[in-house]
């Protein structure tokens, strides 16, 4: 593991997989995680934003467009 444990790679690499696994809860956790330790990547939230509406989640994905927004 690299000798940064909260950059967004080691982060969000294992979401990926964990979709591919259909871990819908964790993978929300992960981009949850890059949220809050990058707060203004607007790239991995709205990726985010694709996942909540894959999983049919549209009043969290509208949340987080707002967010971007707002910035």
């Amino acid at each position: 593991m690299k000798s940064q444990p909260d950059s967004l790679e080691d982060i969000t690499l294992p979401a990926e997989s964990h979709l591919r696994n259909d871990q819908a809860e964790l993978v929300a956790d992960i981009f949850k995680r890059a949220a809050e330790v990058a707060p203004c990547d607007n790239a991995d939230r709205l990726e985010f934003v694709r996942f909540l509406l894959a999983v049919k989640k549209p009043d969290e994905a509208l949340q987080q467009v707002e967010t971007v927004l707002g910035q």
